[in-house]
C-alpha cells in the first residue's frame, strides 16, 4: 500500500471541525428533525398528562438539549489527513475514531444544499467500498478542504506531494452532454409510466381530484368526465415529473478530463460527482420504447463501491455515474472511455429451452389459475357474472405471455472476446451492459433442477461494481468460458481499479 505524508502547510495537516454552519445544516436535515421531533413528543405527552403547565416547562428544555447535542456533536467531531490516512474522530459519549488509507478512497462527491449554497461551503461524501455506507460525510466545510481532499485522492495512487498553492480545479476538456431546459423536459417525460401513475396519486391525496372531480360533475357527464379526468390528471403527473427534472437535473454537463469524467447538475440542490477511468467497472445502458423512439439511452457508470452489490440499478447514488436519457451521439464518447474501443452489438443467443420455461411460469401457470378461477365463479353463478371476463383475462394472459417469452428469448444476446463482455436483453426496455474481463473478481456457475435436467446452467461475472448474469446457456459453454474468463484474469497483469 502506497503510504503518504501530510504536505508542508497543509490544510488537512492538524485536526480542524466543520464550519459553524455545519450546526443549522444538520437541524434542518431530514434525518435531526426526525429526531427533535422524536425529543418533542416525549415532552409534549408529559406535558399534557400533567394537566399542561408542564408543558411550559419541558418543551423548552427539550428544545434547549436537543440543540446542545447538535452543537455537542459539531464541536467533538474533528477530521485531518496523518500518514496518508483520512482521519475521522466522532462521538459524544462513545468517542469513535475512523481511519481511511488515501489510495483505498474509490469516491468522493459533493453536494450544495440551499444553506450550503447561501455560505458557500460544501457537503462532502467519502467511500472505500469497504462499507454498507459512506464512510465520511462532512455537512459544511470550505472549498479550499474540498479542493485538497480531491488532490489528495486523486493523487494518491501515484504518491505524489500536493502543493496547498496549487490546488486548483483540474482543467476539463472536451464537454461531452450538456441539457438544457429542453432536453431535461425530454427527460422528465420519459420516465417510466408508473412515476406518472404515482405523481397522479400523490395530487388525488393533495385534493386536486377532488377538484377535478366537482368540476367534472357539474359542467360534463359521461365518457367525455372520464377522459377528462384522465386527461387532466396524467397532465398534472406529467408536469410534476418535469418539474423534478428540472430541479434535480438543471444544467446538466458532462466533461472529460485525462482522468475521467466529471458531472455537475441541479439546481436547488447542486451536486458534483466524479467517475475515474480507472474505476470504473461495468457500463449499462437502460432505453425504454420513448428513448428509443427519441434517440436517448441512460447511461450508468458504475464505480468500484460497498454500495453497488449486484444490483442492476439505474439509480443516481453516490457510487453510480448517472447520465439520464443522454443523446445517443455521446454513448460513444461516455462508454469508450472505459471499454477501449465501440463495441459492436451482441450477436449470440442463450438456449432455446429458456422460452419455454419462461412461457411455463409467466404464461401457462398464470392462465391455468385465473382460469380454474373463472370456470368455478362460472359455474357457481351462471353465464351472467364475472366467469366469462376472467377466461378471457386467461387467454389474454396465455397468448400474451408465450408472445412475451418468446421475444425475450430472440432479444436475449451476448458476446465475448479476449477483453470484454458485452450482453443485450429486455422486452420493452433494452438494457445493455458491457465490462472488461480485467475488471472481473469472480465467476459462478450455478444450475438449478431443472437446468440439471437440461443440461443448462447460468454463468455470473461480479466486479467491485455490480454484476451481469447469463441465464440458461449450454453447461459445457459456461464451463468453458468460467474457465477462459479467469484465465485472462490472472494472466492480467494492469491494475483492476
Amino acid at each position: 500500500m502506497t503510504m503518504q505524508g501530510d504536505p508542508p502547510a497543509s490544510i488537512l495537516a492538524s485536526p480542524q471541525r466543520q464550519l459553524p454552519v455545519a450546526i443549522v445544516a444538520e437541524f434542518f436535515g431530514g434525518a435531526a428533525l426526525r429526531q427533535f421531533a422524536e425529543t418533542m413528543l416525549p415532552a409534549l405527552l408529559v406535558g399534557f398528562a400533567a394537566g399542561g403547565r408542564l408543558t411550559l416547562v419541558l418543551v423548552p428544555v427539550a428544545v434547549v438539549v436537543f440543540l446542545g447535542g447538535v452543537v455537542l456533536r459539531w464541536w467533538r467531531t474533528r477530521f485531518w489527513v496523518e500518514r496518508g490516512e483520512l482521519v475521522l474522530e466522532r462521538g459524544v459519549l462513545r468517542r469513535t475514531r475512523l481511519q481511511v488509507p488515501l489510495d483505498r478512497i474509490q469516491q468522493i462527491s459533493t453536494e450544495q444544499g440551499l444553506i450550503q449554497q447561501l455560505f458557500d461551503v460544501r457537503k462532502v461524501s467519502i467511500d472505500s467500498a469497504g462499507s454498507v455506507d459512506v464512510e465520511f460525510s462532512l455537512t459544511a466545510v470550505s472549498n479550499a478542504v474540498v479542493a485538497e481532499l480531491r488532490q489528495l485522492i486523486v493523487g494518491a495512487d501515484t504518491a505524489r506531494p500536493v502543493d496547498p498553492e496549487a490546488i486548483a480545479e483540474p482543467r476539463w476538456g472536451d464537454t461531452l452532454v450538456h441539457m438544457g431546459t429542453r432536453d431535461l423536459i425530454v427527460v422528465g417525460l420519459v420516465r417510466p409510466g408508473g412515476q406518472i401513475v404515482s405523481a397522479v396519486v400523490a395530487l388525488l391525496g393533495l385534493g386536486l381530484g377532488q377538484a377535478v372531480d366537482s368540476f367534472v360533475e357539474s359542467r360534463i357527464t359521461g365518457t367525455l368526465a372520464a377522459a377528462t379526468f384522465a386527461v387532466v390528471g396524467v397532465g398534472l403527473g406529467a408536469l410534476m415529473l418535469v418539474g423534478g427534472a428540472v430541479l434535480r437535473d438543471h444544467d446538466l454537463t458532462v466533461w472529460r478530463s485525462e482522468r475521467g469524467l466529471r458531472l455537475t447538475a441541479g439546481l436547488v440542490t447542486k451536486r458534483e460527482q466524479f467517475a475515474r477511468i480507472e474505476r470504473v467497472q461495468l457500463v449499462r445502458r437502460r432505453a425504454n420504447p420513448l428513448e428509443r423512439l427519441l434517440g436517448r439511452t441512460t447511461v450508468l457508470l458504475a464505480q468500484a463501491s460497498a454500495l453497488a452489490g449486484n444490483s442492476s440499478s439505474t439509480a443516481p447514488t453516490t457510487q453510480n455515474f448517472l447520465v439520464p436519457s443522454a443523446p445517443n451521439a455521446t454513448l460513444d464518447g461516455l462508454t469508450g472511455l472505459f471499454i477501449g474501443r465501440t463495441l459492436p452489438a451482441p450477436t449470440r443467443m442463450i438456449s432455446a429451452r429458456s422460452r419455454w420455461r419462461w412461457g411455463l411460469y409467466g404464461a401457462v401457470w398464470p392462465s391455468l389459475v385465473v382460469g380454474a378461477g373463472g370456470a368455478v365463479v362460472l359455474a357457481a353463478n351462471g353465464p351472467m357474472s364475472l366467469g366469462w371476463p376472467l377466461l378471457v383475462v386467461a387467454a389474454l394472459v396465455l397468448v400474451g405471455g408465450l408472445a412475451t417469452s418468446r421475444l425475450a428469448h430472440r432479444r436475449w444476446r451476448w458476446d465475448i472476446d479476449g477483453s470484454a463482455l458485452r450482453t443485450r436483453h429486455g422486452v420493452l426496455i433494452d438494457r445493455h451492459t458491457d465490462v472488461e474481463l480485467r475488471k472481473i473478481q469472480s465467476v459462478e456457475v450455478r444450475r438449478s433442477w431443472w437446468q440439471r435436467r437440461n443440461g443448462l446452467a447460468t454463468i455470473t461475472f461480479r466486479t467491485a461494481g455490480g454484476s451481469v448474469a447469463i441465464p440458461h446457456l449450454d453447461g459445457e459453454t459456461a464451463a468453458s468460458m468460467r474457465d477462459g474468463v479467469l484465465a485472462i484474469v490472472e494472466r492480467t497483469k494492469g491494475p483492476w481499479m
